[in-house]
Parts: structure tokens; C-alpha cells; sequence
């Protein structure tokens, strides 16, 4: 089967029922039982990278995620062929690693529920509030909520966070841009330790109101001094007080169910984007439990940190391993 956006990768073979009916948005297409081809080495090279870079540059269409790939041009894609061993052997190799991967993306999202278990058992649920904490709007705790600055990038300037950089709760600088700004704003927008950034604006309303915490460590394998960063229009910052709220316990207070109920409550949707402003962020009810009992879960989910991040690193290697296996594969260099 092959759907949109097949240069993504969208296709798969249909190997779980003897009949079964799918969408008209995807292509069904039957192997010639007469040529010797695995199915599972064909399903491997029509999602390598050599496949989805064929498939983008012939895309036909103006719509991003509508357009397709004409049926006579899917069939030209040259196939390498290695005798039926082979191929098996190829498939073999790449479904073992590939299922490596599945079991160490499967460990980092149990870590992911570890930290906000932790949260529960210390706090209680947030919604019930069944330790009484006392609650104050985010508004009055912080110093003052800011956006970002609507400047371009450019080949100079400072380095901006970006909406592509606040994720999973962390910052990633990956894929960072430089934005020039004149010293008056770039007064208003350096980035402090400690400071809180929300994405406000994304077509999905799952990742408005999205938050990391800024540290000078984020500068730490970058080019960058950590005096250095700013950060774009579609973020918010919001600079804590500082003698109340944590800014890592706000982040997982954000990142929980009852955070997240308050923001899509108050987020508005506009030309199919969810938006969530600087009135409606400080309007959410913080839990405010004992700032020593905030520091406490903040050192207890240091070491879940820790161990989340030996599982990206051990993940980003399975990842660069399948690439390079995936290329030579196909090269017949496996």
C-alpha cells in the first residue's frame, strides 16, 4: 500500500489478514509472484533513503501534504535486486537493528511517565489537589511573560530558540538559527538560567503551551556562549520570581494531564492554528507545595534525566547504525 506523504515513507505491505479494505487515499499494489523478490527486503529498500529522495523529487502538486506521486513514475524507481538469500539476509539484518531501536524508543517513553509518577506521588493529582496545597495564578509568579522577536534569520546574528527547539520538555539545539537584533532587544530577550519558554502558537493543540526550562548548559556543546541566546515570536518566556515556584517543577506541572487540560481550556484557534496568549498562560492555577519539597522532586527526577539521556544517546547511535547498514545494504556493500 502507498499513501501521502509517501516521501515520508508512508507505505507498508499488508501481511495481517487474508482480505481486508484501506482508505482511497492509498495506492494497492500486488507483487509479481513470478520474480523472486522477499517482501520484506522490497518494504526495506522502498523506505531507504535512496526510495524517499526519489519519491520527493518527483512529487507532483503545490499542496505540502497532499501532493503525489504519479503511478508510472512509482513503477520507474529502480529496484536492486540480489538473488532471494540475499535479500532475506539483508532484511534480517535491518529488521534486528530496527527492532533494537523500537525497544529503546519503547524505554524512553516509560522513562517519560517515570517523572511525572514521581510528581503524583509526591504532589498528589493537581486537579483534586488532596494535599491542599496553595494555588496562585502563573501570573503572579513570574516577573514578566515576553515574545520573542519577530526578526529573520540570517548568517549572523545570535542564537534564537525556536518553536523546533522546545521539545519533550527539553531544549534542543540540534537545528539553531542565528537572528540578528539590534543591543536594546537583544536586552529584552537574552535568555537567563532559569527562565521558561512556551511555544504559543502550532496547528496541533497537543503542542501549544509546550515548555522547557533554560539553563546555561544547553550552550554547553554548542559554539555559543549561554550569554549569547534569544529566543523567536511564536515562544513566550515567562521569568519566575523565583521565592515560590520552581521553574523545573512548573515545567512538569505543565507537561502533566491537569497542565494540560488548563491550556487547551484556554487556548483559541485561529486559521487552523491553537494559540495561547500571555493573558490566558498567567490565568492557569499553579499548586505551589513547599519550595525545599519542589527542590526535593527536582533532584529526585535528576537522575531520571540522566537515564533518559543514556537512552537518546544509545538511541542516536542505533539510529546513525541503521542509516550507514541501510545505505551499504542496498549498494550491495552489506
Amino acid at each position: 500500500m502507498v499513501g501521502f506523504p509517501i516521501d515520508e515513507g508512508v507505505l507498508s505491505f499488508q501481511n495481517l489478514y487474508d482480505e481486508a479494505i484501506v482508505s482511497p487515499a492509498y495506492d494497492i499494489w500486488e507483487l509479481d509472484g513470478e520474480r523472486q523478490v522477499d517482501s520484506r527486503y522490497l518494504e526495506r529498500f522502498l523506505r531507504s533513503r535512496t526510495a524517499l529522495a526519489f519519491y520527493a523529487a518527483k512529487l507532483r502538486g503545490t499542496t505540502a501534504r497532499r501532493r503525489s506521486l504519479p503511478d508510472d513514475i512509482f513503477l520507474s524507481l529502480a529496484v536492486p535486486l540480489p538473488d532471494l538469500a540475499e535479500q532475506g539476509r539483508i532484511a534480517e539484518t535491518l529488521n534486528r537493528v530496527d527492532a533494537l531501536r523500537a525497544k529503546r524508543r519503547a524505554a524512553l517513553a516509560q522513562v517519560d511517565t517515570l517523572t511525572q509518577s514521581i510528581f503524583l506521588d509526591l504532589f498528589g493529582d493537581p486537579r483534586s489537589n488532596p494535599r491542599k496545597w496553595n494555588t496562585r495564578p502563573l501570573r503572579d509568579l513570574v516577573v514578566e511573560f515576553r515574545y520573542g522577536t519577530s526578526n529573520k534569520s540570517n548568517s549572523h546574528g545570535y542564537p534564537a530558540l525556536r518553536i523546533p527547539n522546545v521539545v519533550g520538555g527539553v531544549i534542543d539545539i540540534s537545528d539553531l538559527k542565528l537572528v540578528p537584533v539590534d543591543s536594546s532587544e537583544f536586552v529584552r530577550l537574552k535568555l537567563h538560567e532559569g527562565d521558561v519558554l512556551f511555544v504559543r502558537t502550532n496547528g496541533n493543540p497537543d503542542s501549544v503551551g509546550r515548555c522547557a526550562v533554560f539553563s546555561d548548559s544547553v550552550a554547553a556543546n554548542s559554539d555559543h556562549r549561554s550569554d549569547d541566546f534569544i529566543f523567536a515570536s511564536y515562544l513566550i518566556r515567562a521569568r519566575l520570581k523565583g521565592n515560590e515556584v520552581n521553574p523545573v517543577f512548573l515545567r512538569e506541572f505543565m507537561l502533566g494531564a491537569e497542565g494540560r487540560r488548563q491550556l487547551r481550556r484556554r487556548s483559541k484557534t485561529s486559521a487552523g492554528q491553537f494559540n495561547i496568549n500571555t493573558e490566558s498562560l498567567g490565568a492557569i492555577t499553579i499548586p505551589l507545595p513547599p519550595l525545599d519539597l519542589q527542590s526535593s522532586f527536582v533532584e529526585l527526577i535528576g537522575n531520571v534525566e540522566k537515564l533518559k539521556s543514556a537512552h537518546h544517546s544509545s538511541l542516536t547511535e542505533l539510529d546513525a547504525l541503521f542509516a550507514v547498514l541501510q545505505h551499504r545494504a542496498f549498494r550491495g556493500e552489506l
